[in-house]
């Protein structure tokens, strides 16, 4: 027996191990890897100590469905079934919703909700039923967390990690390892079905919402997966709708909240999208997976695919895609390519390495224990997102607070709320609290009554809702006729009587409201604001929290003012990017379009003022190196506690290209008593100053005088100043064709 033969095997233990489990892989082994081995779960190799690892959406809570087909697969397995009866049974099982689920795990097959099943299916049901009770009997359904466009809302990075770390302390609690967000693809359009899932129009703050997300899911030691990489920006042929882009379009708005998210965030993991960037499909599009993603921002993660998005598998391998969703995956056709040298197998080597450097830093591999499910926590972090990401539109003649009396609360709304979007987005919980029972509890069973207004009523709630989803686009911005109906009749009804009229919007992104909104008194923006909606409508309403929700993005007054309306979503499977990078605010304040409400606003029950906005040097010279200090003086001179959001924007001089009126470049929220002030202090460096040369493929800066501009909306400047920026020209040069 030599050496060689005696030594130990091979074994998954820590990065300087990887080289040595590559080099003792079959060929079959490393072709399984890369592809998964069930719906929502990768393949393993046991006797390398590679562990399957578990994945599901969302990053507003778990998408129990996603893990139910790991269970059907799993049940399908153990009694027998083979693939074309696991596809007539999937779908009749998902019919059966949370509550049949809940049913099967508790009362078995015979329950009344299977019965039309139980007959042709029984072992396989009895196998489920097993399935269940191993992975939910602990847990029961995931808590929903409010979306993406509310956390931003927030305009909190703090609270999006603390969120992040929640979500996360579920997902380790339902043998999860990855959680599939967060989405950081820009507002582009508000008619985006999947635009309630992300975070802004603006790169600035989808960006530093995302990096606080992603660091707060990973602290818990889940993986997130920032996507979708890149420009998912509709559902409208989703599945390979062709973008044409601008490269300075790209570099400039939809290419940084994925930059900060690998550089800033340490994003473990990058989904790559659906669509086709200029002609080639992400997934298999090299120069974003490699030359950007890997070469430029130095990632060392994994890139999954969107599930079926790798539509052509030894391509997507050589281009950057570490591992292909959703499986099974047969592990022939990557195995063969390699025999006959399609695929060279360092490539197929370097994807392997890449899975495994992230596998050792996921629960799978550290045989962690599950943790118990602290509901308690989950909802106390859901509420207040909710209640932080709700944004005051409308407040005259002091309707809100509300004070004392009875309240009269109309709409279907009320008792029925919109928790989340559908799709992947979707979370199954246990219980959605409605404005109606929040404010119930908040001021009394007896003083609140619903759809009718008792000749006692101090002021009447209206509740509209109205939800979009995976899948397709929003046909309008246009809310129900029978809610806006609705809302005149409310409305007219409490002006007859001199008494506050206030709707409460359960959305999920821009609705219009120029026809109506003058005849109520107060408008508050809920969102899909999670299981916690209805408490923290009522936080809001009362006044137990001080509104201070700033918009993520702008509402028009009309669809047609927007930047696309002309280019959405496009036709016979192509869309162009005609508006560039004047996307959102971007281009309503540049070409001087007044919206309904503009991007970063959000009205307060109390007052602030800002002042004293300085730098700390007249001149910025680049060319001797550092930063530029700006300080702005905010305080509240209202009579209640709040916290304002201080935008620090930029206003570039001109130059050889067409420049916005100004871009978000900071921005930090401020908690204040009555009477406090402080200084909120920021640092612009050059890359601050930059736009992109889509000539010379690199980033330049323009010398001359830049504005600052400090304020609380992109409308409502309060302070400015100036900076001369001389030297500077960034030299460093970008390759490949974009």
């Amino acid at each position: 027996m030599n050496a060689k033969d005696s030594a130990a095997p091979a074994r998954l233990t820590d990065a300087a191990s990887i080289a040595q489990v590559i080099a003792a892989m079959t060929l079959e082994e490393k072709a399984a890897l890369v592809g998964g081995a069930t719906p929502f779960r990768s393949a393993g190799v046991e006797r390398l100590g590679i562990p399957a690892v578990v994945m599901a959406d969302g990053h507003n809570g778990i998408n129990i469905f996603h893990l139910l087909q790991n269970y059907i697969h799993d049940a399908a397995v153990e009694a027998g079934l083979d693939r074309e009866q696991v596809r007539r049974i999937t779908l009749p099982v998902h019919r059966k919703e949370a509550e049949g689920l809940i049913a099967l795990m508790n009362d078995g097959p015979d329950h009344p909700l299977w019965q039309d099943l139980v007959a042709e299916w029984r072992p396989f049901l009895t196998a489920l039923q097993g399935q269940l009770r191993r992975e939910l009997a602990p847990t029961g359904l995931p808590s929903c967390f409010p979306v993406g466009i509310v956390m931003s809302a927030t305009w909190d990075p703090d609270l999006a990690g603390r969120c992040g770390r929640a979500v996360a302390a579920e997902a380790r609690a339902f043998g999860l390892d990855i959680l599939l967000g967060p989405n950081v693809n820009i507002h582009r359009d508000g008619l985006c079905g999947r635009a309630f899932e992300s975070f802004s129009e603006d790169p600035c703050l989808s960006a530093a919402i995302g990096v606080g997300y992603i660091r707060g899911v990973q602290e818990e030691g889940v993986a997130a997966v920032v996507k979708h990489y890149v420009a998912n920006n509709q559902e409208t042929g989703r599945l390979g709708v062709d973008e044409k882009i601008a490269p300075r379009a790209l570099r400039e708005i939809y290419l940084p909240s994925f930059k900060a998210a690998v550089q800033e965030g340490g994003s473990w993991m990058v989904m790559s999208a659906y669509n086709k960037v200029n002609g080639q499909a992400c997934a298999m599009n090299r120069w974003l997976l490699t030359d950007v993603l890997r070469q430029e921002w130095g990632f060392e993660g994994f890139v999954v695919s969107d599930w079926g998005a790798a539509y052509d598998r030894i391509e997507a391998l050589r281009a950057g895609n570490d591992l292909e969703m959703p499986g099974p995956c047969d592990p022939k056709a990557v195995a063969d390519a390699v025999r006959d040298g399609t695929l060279d197998e360092s490539v197929l080597d370097e994807r392997v390495a890449a899975l495994l450097r992230v596998m050792l830093r996921l629960p799978a591999f550290r045989h962690g224990k599950r943790p118990a499910l602290d509901r308690a926590r989950s909802a106390a972090v859901a509420r207040t997102v909710a209640a932080e990401g709700m944004v005051l539109l409308r407040n005259e003649r002091g309707a809100l607070p509300l004070g004392g009396g009875r309240l009269a609360v109309f709409g279907a709304n009320a008792t029925d709320p919109i928790a989340t979007g559908t799709g992947s987005a979707g979370v199954a919980c246990p219980h959605v609290v409605s404005a109606l029972e929040g404010l119930r509890a908040r001021f009394g069973e007896a003083n609140v009554v619903h759809d009718k207004l008792p000749d006692d009523a101090a002021a009447a709630v209206v509740c509209i809702g109205a939800v979009s989803g995976e899948g397709r686009d929003r046909p309008n911005l246009d809310l129900a006729e029978q809610d806006v109906a609705m809302i005149w009749d409310v409305a007219r009804r409490c002006r007859a009587r001199s008494m506050p009229c206030i709707v409460v919007l359960n959305v999920t992104g821009p609705v219009l409201m120029a026809d109506w909104v003058d005849q109520v008194d107060a408008v508050l923006l809920a969102w899909l604001g999670g299981q916690e909606i209805g408490h923290a409508v009522a936080d809001v309403l009362s006044g137990d929290v001080c509104p201070s929700g700033k918009l993520p993005l702008t509402f028009p007054r009309r669809y047609k003012d927007g930047p696309t309306w002309m280019n959405f979503p496009g036709e016979f499977g192509e869309v162009v990017y005609g508006e560039g990078v004047f996307v959102g605010y971007r281009y309503y304040d540049t070409a001087g379009v007044e919206p309904l409400y503009p991007f970063g606003f959000g009205l307060s029950y109390t007052r602030f003022e800002l002042s004293d906005l300085a730098v700390d040097a007249e001149t910025l010279d680049l060319d001797a190196g550092g930063d530029l200090a700006v300080s702005v003086r905010v305080a509240n001179t209202g009579s209640r506690r709040g916290k304002e959001v201080v935008q620090l924007y930029l206003a570039s001089p001109g130059g050889p290209v067409r420049r916005p009126d100004k871009e978000l470049k900071r921005f930090a929220k401020v908690d204040l008593a009555p009477g406090a002030a402080a200084t909120v202090r920021f640092t612009l460096g050059a890359p601050d100053l930059a736009h992109w040369d889509a000539r010379e493929h690199r980033w330049r800066i323009v010398p001359g005088r830049y504005r600052l501009l400090a304020g609380v909306s992109s409308r409502d400047i309060r302070a400015e100043t100036e900076v001369r920026v001389r030297g500077g020209d960034l030299e460093e040069r970008k390759t490949g064709a974009e």
